[in-house]
């Protein structure tokens, strides 16, 4: 199962490359909201995403597709 995703929020600065370290214990289609990111997960294996923080705004990020969904936010300040 889900233990909960961590941090359950980043701050970026407008302009900022923002990388993620996706650590999960589960198959998971990792996706942030307003932003063409997306990552297939697998346990036991650590997976990067990058993307330049161009929006400001708020953002979920979460596991696709669970029903108990655990979501974070990324917070783009400028």
């Amino acid at each position: 199962g889900l233990d909960g995703i961590t941090p359950s929020h980043v701050l970026a600065k407008q302009g900022d490359t923002v990388k993620l370290a996706i650590d999960s214990d589960v198959n998971c289609n990792f996706v942030i909201g307003g932003y063409n990111v997306r990552a297939r997960t697998q346990p036991d294996t650590t997976t990067e995403v990058q993307f330049n923080a161009d929006l400001a705004g708020i953002y979920p990020y979460m596991c696709e597709g669970f029903l108990e969904q655990e979501v974070g936010f990324i917070e783009v300040v400028r």
